[in-house]
């Protein structure tokens, strides 16, 4: 809680530098980490300031507002819009992590709405377990670069989530056990205590 802050300040100004003084980064930019972090650490702070944030009634207010419709509307109008680049990388980004952080938040506060249900749905549950090594091993079955059955849709797709299922079920899960075995008993009560809410949703949808 005490790096993130600074992660989300000085990024931008990363960002700016390096497209400015390393021209070979302009590629890179948005996918290199040290010109992404800023959008980790903006997940890092909700989760940190999530048990504060529902405690300010401001907040609350305008989360639960019809007015909030306005956040994911302008989210969509900042990625489709091409303004100057010293502004989209100091700028529009940082905004962008923040209002995605606040339409995560409000997904996970209504988890009754008609859009928290569907998140619930167990296919859609499931897709979110496999997310990251979805991450991991979708990159060379959807290389448009590459002309070959391996990333011609639909093959391509079906392959990906074949190798994520692996992945998941033959590495990432028999570690997540393992990880167990070395974690403090105050990281174990963390973490049951930051999946309760969510616990208690999956339950109710």
């Amino acid at each position: 809680m005490f790096i993130a802050p600074w992660v989300c300040a000085l990024v931008p100004f990363i960002r700016a530098a390096e497209f400015h003084f390393i021209v070979a980064s302009r590629e890179g930019m948005g996918a290199w980490f040290e010109t992404a972090a800023d959008s980790l650490a903006a997940g890092c702070l909700l989760a940190g300031m999530r048990e504060w944030l529902g405690r300010q009634r401001l907040y609350m207010r305008f989360l639960s507002s019809r007015l909030f419709v306005i956040v994911p509307i302008v989210i969509l109008g900042m990625n489709y819009l091409h303004p100057a680049l010293r502004y989209k990388y100091t700028l529009v980004w940082p905004a962008m992590n923040v209002g995605i952080a606040l339409c995560i938040d409000w997904c996970m506060r209504f988890p009754k709405s008609g859009l928290g249900r569907f998140l619930n749905w167990r296919p859609v549950a499931f897709v979110g377990v496999l997310s990251y090594s979805l991450y991991l091993w979708q990159q060379p079955f959807l290389d448009r670069n590459v002309t070959s059955f391996f990333t011609a849709f639909p093959y391509n797709v079906v392959l990906a989530f074949s190798a994520a299922l692996a992945s998941y079920y033959l590495i990432e899960k028999p570690f997540l056990r393992l990880k167990k075995r070395f974690e403090s008993p105050s990281v174990e009560r963390a973490t049951v205590a930051s999946t309760k809410p969510a616990a208690v949703s999956e339950a109710q949808s």
